[in-house]
């Protein structure tokens, strides 16, 4: 067993490394009762002679210690959060957390080596996520935005086409010639164009459009590639998945959500929706960011309870 868990940061730990023989030295222990849903019920490996093996697995089964502990989370697990976080320089980056009533542990297998992450306390894991997700308050066109998809791959394509910044003007030819290479007509090329400025997504004048501000704003952030999205599932699995998804670079990061008909219909009092589903964009306020995330990461009841 090898690795260094540093409680005063778990994040910033390294986790223990188990040899698939050590896990299943803890598995026939007797001492940690596994589900068929922990991480832990792997098939055990063949490297390792079986006695230092077995000095491995009760080093790690050591009563009272934060590997221990650790393992107990894993072994019966009642839920799952997915961590994602995609950047634009790196492969998104895919933490597991296993969770068992107010705690939480990493648990991945690695080849011929199980890592187990630190024990975290849920109030310590949501602390952390909010300060992933937090910024600066922005001005009051930056906190809240309603988009209908149309809107978005509209706006979208025809300024990636073009090649244009988002708060810049395209003309009237170039949005036409963008819309064709998508496959419309130019007629409907132009039906399209003044729909957009209809529903003042489009600020049209002199043979030129842009996007109407503050929605170049919003459209940047959609695009810009960058989001932290948080899945629960609740354990065994088979429930529904929840799911957060905040996108946006660090510092500007809001809360994106897909609304459908009778989310619509409380945003949009007796508006006829031309589509399906709304998109929501919105800055939430230290409180509303604090109350999402742990309200996210608490215990659920048991399927079945």
């Amino acid at each position: 067993m090898t690795g260094r868990f540093n409680l005063h940061d778990p994040f910033q730990a390294e986790p223990m490394r188990l040899s698939r023989t050590a896990l299943a030295g803890i598995a026939g222990s007797g001492q940690l009762p596994i589900s068929p849903c922990s991480p832990l019920a792997v098939e055990p490996g063949a490297k390792d002679p079986a006695e230092p093996a077995r000095a491995e697995a009760l080093r790690a089964l050591t009563p009272g210690s934060p590997v221990r502990q650790a393992l107990e989370i894993l072994a019966q697990p009642e839920a799952l959060l997915h961590v994602n976080v995609a950047t634009l320089t790196d492969p998104p980056a895919e933490t597991a957390l296993f969770l068992r009533g107010e705690w939480a542990a990493m648990g991945r297998l690695d080849g011929d080596e199980f890592h187990v992450g630190a024990p975290i306390g849920a109030e310590l894991l949501a602390s952390h996520l909010v300060r992933q997700l937090r910024g600066e308050e922005p001005p009051e066109e930056h906190r809240a935005a309603l988009l209908w998809p149309s809107q978005i791959q509209f706006g979208d394509a025809i300024w990636s086409l073009v090649g244009r910044a988002l708060n810049e003007s395209v003309t009237q030819a170039e949005a036409i010639g963008a819309l064709e290479d998508l496959g419309f007509s130019a007629e409907e090329s132009v039906r399209n164009l003044e729909c957009l400025a209809e529903v003042q997504f489009l600020e049209s004048a002199g043979g030129s459009h842009r996007l109407r501000p503050p929605l170049d704003y919003w459209m940047e952030l959609l695009r810009c590639g960058q989001a932290v999205t948080l899945e629960y599932v609740l354990l065994p699995e088979g429930g529904p998945v929840e799911r957060v998804v905040f996108i946006g670079p660090p510092g500007r990061r809001v809360m994106h959500e897909v609304l459908g008909e009778s989310e619509i219909a409380r945003e949009l009092p007796g508006v006829e929706p031309p589509e399906p589903h709304l998109v929501a964009l919105t800055w939430l306020p230290a409180e509303a960011l604090n109350r999402t995330i742990r309200e996210f990461v608490e215990a659920r009841p048991q399927q079945g309870a």
